[in-house]
């Protein structure tokens, strides 16, 4: 059903019957509105001697400045604010979110402030007034630069029109009807602070809504085939010309500039331009969608000729955009992608698709080199035999033009590649020539994994995909982000599929997933219409559509993908953030809010997107989390400030302060006004970082000044100290403040929990301080929240990311650290998956190469890889969360493998706790089994922690029939008397099983697991555990970092010691020794004599920072024989400047004076070098002792094992070994798991002959693996 369109004049129907007859269209679907209806006066409707404008105030100036801006309306008759002039509907248009609550109108209503501590450079604001025309507006404005000293407030009244006292107010009235037709302006001079004052484009026509059943109060929102009535009016238009006026009106859908009706009324101004109001009915449209009615205002003129003369631009135009909401929706996500059309197939060895942006800008020299045309000539005995894969070498670029996408459809991208090869691969999908449109990043991440050697399916290739919404003229580019590999690509298949792909066909009452427990889809990126649905906004960018329709169906079409996505995902609910700092998607008293939408500055009808989202998620089958962010200022709080005379900007928003706890609690009580009434509505989620204005106290930071103001009024003593303060504390070490400040959080978020009733309330970006098992330490513990409560503190755990090999390592200690520190309190916390840091490397090799051979830092990439689905399930059973939230940005439109089963398995656990399920069988340690009931059926959630497959068998006491939860196809299997059931697990994978009838657990018996593939698979674990005891020794030898010009001192000539910097006194204290070495024909002599007031030293050319993270020293080392007792002391160091910091790792050692050469070893280890940020790094070596002392063949290294990680390994193979011995295969589990161990299964170079060698007896080879490593584990491992 289609709309039609009424008009009607409120002043007599007469008008109409003495105008020339109007012309109209009607889509053949519309239906004719039956009723028409006398329009009724406009509120603030225009009299003969009332003015009402929309106005616009913008100042700016060239440096940043504090300004003070005052706009009060004096009636020009009386010298007085008039009773009858107001102003309203003031609008924030600054970007700072600091202004939010410094802007706001006097108690009289006769005028608006805003003062600002912090300095800015422009600002606007957007009011509306309501005036004689007789009145004038008066600008008070005082900008003082910011390194100027602020002026004193004179009085701290909002009421009063000037507030503060300046050298130089600038202080304007102008008359308002001046205003009518031109802007005005004032400055200070070419440079300093200016301003203007001008009426909006849009004020000419005043269009409002009677709001009726089926549309909500703002006319945004409305059901199918209701009925809208529509009221405009001239408003001081300005038109120039004489002769009849016509009122065009048009509904247009926004989707596709579909025409769905028209009409033409005859209208009439006055003298000063205004009009009786006339009425619009219509129906609005069956059809779901975002639709703009545009009233334009012309002469009026014969229609016949106007059909040949072209169409001026109206005299004025205003509009009214609504949304006509859908039908309820289920979702289903199982998708077959495979059944998408194939658009096209990109094999980058054919090199007529491919550009090489490093040679040529043009796609008219399409080209790829030859030589990095190779084929894989690996595959002789598959199927994959012969076909041909592209290298591209290290920090390389390619591109490709897409021409064949669909617009307005999802294309499904596979991106193929060699399974036996490590790939860092970013891919860029981006618009040729629109720098608006944000592109599409994402970094593929693929490595060898520890359950890739147990694979039952032998495919030599891997695939992973992601979804993309084309916005023409697409390319797509392709760089290799490790600079020293080379990757390997074998195609890019892209895909086309239908529209609302993940929709079911609508349905009377929409179908729930799954809701035992909630998983979520947190989209914490505010501007993530632009991400999900940028293609429609550039689509209608240079159409006529306003900002606001434009902004509004990107809104709606974002929500749809989301949907689709978050359904394919496997997700049953969304988190949708509510605002961004001062940019706020629901009305609030608290504070003005700021613009949020790039598309659409005028944030007019901002505050009803929420209102939109939520009744869109009501007709599908998701639930939704509606997130906060508050970072803006409040005018509540800011009052308080000023008449504490706290300066500091925001630094009196604490969580302690009981005035920033009421204005949130006030801010709160607002947003669930506008949510609760949605069916969709499931719970808040309250952000506890240090950024927000609801972090909570964090007792591993000093307090601030802010919070030992209200601790000393707390205890009593308002008047006393800061220092006062900080001596108590000290007293009792912190624990009363401690216990005090966790106290004051709890009541807070206690108190936002009763708010919300049954819906959930979650505490998101916790650090690992904000939780301890330990009471009363910590906001979080065994005590705080309660088991049954709606509060769910939310653990966060980075997704791997691609950062230096030491970072990965400290990364995923900290997280077993922090999982292990959290084992008391499972199940009553929740799981947030969190996006990973991503940083390219610098290019290892010689200091001077150039930034250039560096690939591009990415920002805002998303990660795609294999370990996100098997590193979930590991935490779901480890923590038994009562909420899984996975942050958009770490998926971000991909696809990761086995991810979806994982979520759908998780939705159906019980929503209470699991309980833990043991075997007594020891040989099923590797695998996790718990318990549960829900709606009175048995559930059970099964885990592997093994990286092989393994198989599990619940029997039970009574015949039950289990089905999987999750999986697209049921792979259990039941014996013929149904008490036993066999579950199969892959590597990393967790599974829940549910009772098809209602059981108790009484009906448990046990259960037992054993390896998947028998004798085979055992006999290749121990094989792998027998080659990672054997090549343990290799971790001795890693491979130089060769980025030392002179390290065996051998380069000679020139002026001093090449490579090198050296002590110059005394004479001859550092020099080249050609009749001593090691290696080669020379080595360096040190020579230190008691009598020097410094040590000999000796200082490297400064080295490239080396891409793992980490940098060893290595060196042979000689003393003079003597007949002194003390050993020659030598220091080793690794110094540099990292982040304008200095730094340095030395170790010093002891060398006997024998005159023997000690062999090479490594003395010095450094960890947590950022290559990103590391600004300088050398070597130092210092003779600490006098006497001569020789170096030799130095040498560097960056990959190898730290100590700890070398103690961590060698206990790891010593009980892997005794658990074979006994049958325990969970001590092998964990060997094969741990990175170095995985180094020496995959390392396949051929090794020389150590430089170190062991003085041992010699002794007959050991026969078996026990025996093979009992002489070397108890010792640690040289270097």
């Amino acid at each position: 059903m289609i709309a039609g369109l009424v008009a009607t004049s409120a002043a007599s129907t007469a008008i109409a019957q003495d105008a020339p007859p109007s012309t109209e269209h009607q889509d053949d679907a519309s239906r004719q509105a039956t009723s028409v209806s006398s329009a009724s006066p406009s509120p603030t409707a225009s009299d003969g001697e009332q003015l009402d404008l929309n106005l616009q105030l913008d100042w700016a100036a060239e440096t940043a400045h504090r300004w003070n801006v005052e706009v009060e309306i004096i009636d020009s008759a009386a010298r007085q604010s008039s009773e009858n002039s107001t102003i309203s509907e003031l609008r924030n248009l600054c970007s700072d979110p600091a202004t939010c609550g410094l802007m706001h109108r006097s108690d009289k209503e006769t005028g608006w402030h805003f003062h600002s501590s912090l300095a800015m450079t422009s600002g606007a604001a957007a009011f509306r007034v309501h005036a004689a025309k007789t009145a004038e507006i008066v600008i008070t404005i005082n900008a003082t630069p910011n390194d100027a000293t602020p002026a004193t407030e004179a009085s701290d009244s909002a009421e009063s029109p000037s507030t503060t006292q300046s050298p130089s107010p600038s202080v304007t009235r102008i008359p308002i009807t001046q205003l009518l037709s031109d802007s005005q302006s004032a400055s200070t001079g070419d440079d300093g602070p200016r301003w203007t004052l001008q009426r909006t484009k849009d004020d000419s026509l005043r269009v409002w809504i009677d709001p009726a059943d089926g549309v909500s109060p703002s006319g945004m929102i409305c059901e199918p085939n209701s009925e809208m009535s529509l009221y405009v009016r001239g408003n001081a238009a300005d038109v120039p010309g004489d002769g009849d006026l016509r009122l065009h009106s048009s509904m247009i859908r926004v989707a596709d500039n579909h025409v769905v009706a028209t009409k033409t009324t005859p209208i009439s101004l006055d003298a000063d331009g205004n009009s009786e109001p006339i009425l619009f009915q219509h129906t609005t449209p069956a059809d779901a969608g975002v639709y703009e009615v545009r009233f334009e205002l012309e002469h009026n003129q014969n229609p016949l000729w106007s059909r040949w003369r072209r169409h001026n631009a109206p005299l004025a135009r205003a509009n009214h955009v609504f949304t006509v909401l859908p039908k309820p929706t289920s979702h289903h996500g199982e998708i077959d992608f495979d059944t998408w059309h194939t658009v096209s197939k990109i094999k980058p060895s054919e090199g007529s698709q491919w550009t090489v942006p490093t040679l040529f800008n043009t796609h008219n020299n399409p080209l790829i080199p030859s030589s990095l045309i190779k084929q894989d000539r690996t595959r002789t005995n598959t199927i994959d035999a012969g076909q041909k894969i592209t290298i591209i070498p290290g920090g390389k670029t390619f591109e490709s033009s897409l021409a064949k996408l669909r617009p307005d459809h999802p294309h499904y991208v596979t991106v193929r590649y060699p399974a036996n090869r490590d790939i860092h691969v970013q891919i860029e999908l981006t618009n040729d020539g629109a720098a608006n449109v944000p592109s599409t990043h994402y970094v593929l991440l693929d490595e060898k994994r520890a359950a890739d050697r147990y694979r039952d399916d032998q495919n030599q290739w891997r695939s992973q995909s992601f979804l993309y919404y084309p916005h023409g003229n697409d390319q797509l580019r392709l760089t290799n982000l490790d600079v020293d590999q080379d990757a390997a690509i074998e195609s890019i298949e892209i895909k086309v599929g239908p529209q609302n792909f993940a929709v079911n066909r609508p349905t009377a009452q929409a179908i729930p997933p799954s809701r035992s427990r909630m998983s979520t889809l947190n989209v914490q990126d505010f501007d993530w219409p632009d991400r999900l649905a940028g293609d429609e906004a550039q689509r209608l960018a240079k159409s006529d559509f306003s900002s606001t329709a434009i902004s509004l169906h990107q809104l709606f079409v974002a929500t749809e993908r989301l949907q689709e996505y978050a359904s394919v995902l496997g997700v049953n609910s969304i988190c949708i953030s509510a605002n961004d700092g001062g940019k706020t998607l629901f009305p609030s008293s608290q504070f003005l809010p700021t613009p949020a939408s790039r598309v659409a500055p005028d944030h007019k009808h901002q505050t009803q997107w929420l209102d939109l989202i939520l009744s869109l998620m009501d007709r599908s089958d998701f639930q939704v989390v509606v997130g906060i962010h508050p970072t803006m200022t409040m005018r509540h709080v800011e009052t308080h400030a000023k008449h504490q005379r706290i300066r500091a900007p925001l630094s009196h928003y604490t969580l302690i302060d009981p005035v920033t706890q009421q204005a949130l609690y006030a801010w709160i009580q607002e947003l669930l006004q506008h949510t609760t009434a949605h069916s969709c509505f499931a719970g808040v989620a309250i952000p506890c970082s240090a950024s927000h204005h609801t972090a909570a106290y964090d007792p591993a930071h000093p307090p601030s000044e802010a919070v030992l103001r209200q601790f000393a009024i707390a205890v009593g003593k308002p008047d006393a100290t800061t220092s006062e303060v900080q001596h108590w504390i000290h007293q009792d070490k912190h624990a009363s403040l401690q216990k005090w400040a966790i106290q004051s959080n709890r009541n807070f978020y206690t108190s936002v929990s009763h708010l919300l009733g049954s819906k959930l309330c979650l505490l998101t970006e916790l650090s690992p301080t904000h939780l301890s098992s330990e009471a009363g330490i910590s906001l979080v513990d065994m005590t705080w929240p309660p088991v049954q409560s709606n509060l769910v503190p939310m653990t966060a755990h980075p997704h791997e990311g691609w950062t230096t090999l030491a970072q990965q390592i400290e990364d995923q200690q900290n997280a077993d650290h922090y999982v292990a520190q959290l084992q008391p309190i499972t199940g009553r916390v929740g799981l947030n998956i969190t996006s990973h840091r991503f940083a390219s490397v610098p290019p290892a090799g010689s200091a001077n190469e150039t930034a250039a051979s560096t690939p591009p830092v990415v920002s805002h990439a998303t990660i795609i890889d294999r370990s996100i689905a098997p590193h979930l399930s590991q935490l779901i059973d480890r923590l038994d969360p009562r909420v899984v939230m996975v942050d958009h940005i770490s998926v971000g439109g991909s696809f990761p493998q086995n991810l979806r089963p994982v979520l759908l398995a998780y939705n159906a656990a019980p929503s209470r706790a699991m309980k833990e399920f043991g075997s007594p069988d020891a040989t099923s340690q590797i695998v996790q089994v718990r318990w549960g009931m829900e709606n009175q059926h048995l559930v059970l959630s099964l885990t592997n922690h093994a990286p092989w497959p393994c198989e599990v068998d619940v029997i039970s006491k009574k015949p039950i029939r289990w089905n999987e939860v999750g999986q697209a196809s049921d792979a259990t299997r039941h014996t013929a008397d149904m008490l036993k059931c066999t579950v199969p697990l892959n590597a990393g994978q967790l599974k829940v099983i549910r009772s098809e009838q209602p059981q108790s657990s009484e009906v448990l018996s046990t259960w037992v697991s054993r390896v998947h593939g028998d004798s085979q698979t055992i006999e290749k674990i121990k094989s792998d555990v027998t080659i990672v005891v054997e090549r343990l020794g290799m971790l001795a030898d890693s491979e130089p970092y060769a980025v030392l010009s002179n390290p065996g001192f051998e380069v000679v000539g020139g002026i001093g010691i090449t490579g090198w910097m050296h002590a110059q006194y005394p004479e001859g204290a550092v020099r080249i020794d050609e009749h001593e070495a090691i290696e080669g024909e020379r080595s360096l002599c040190l020579t230190t004599v008691n009598a020097m007031a410094t040590k000999t030293w000796l200082v490297s050319e400064t080295i490239p920072p080396p891409k793992t993270g980490r940098l060893a020293v290595s060196l042979a080392v000689r003393s003079e024989a003597s007949e002194v007792t003390t050993p020659h002391r030598i220091r080793v160091s690794v110094e540099g400047t990292q982040a304008g910091s200095s730094f340095r790792h030395s170790e010093e050692v002891d060398v006997p004076r024998n005159g023997t050469w000690q062999p090479r070893k490594v003395l010095v280890e450094a960890d947590k070098i950022d290559p990103m940020t590391m600004d300088s790094l050398r070597i130092t070596i210092d003779s600490l002792s006098p006497g001569k002392l020789w170096i030799d063949d130095v040498h560097l290294h960056d990959f190898f094992p730290m100590n700890k990680e070398r103690a961590e390994l060698q206990s790891q193979a010593f009980l892997a070994v005794q658990g074979l011995q006994r049958g325990n295969l969970a001590p092998s589990a964990r060997l094969l798991k741990n990175r170095w161990a995985q180094f020496l299964l995959n390392d396949t170079r051929v090794r020389p002959t150590p430089v170190i060698k062991e003085e041992t007896d010699e002794v007959a080879p050991p026969t078996g693996v026990a025996e093979r490593i009992k002489g070397w584990l108890p010792k640690p491992i040289r270097f």
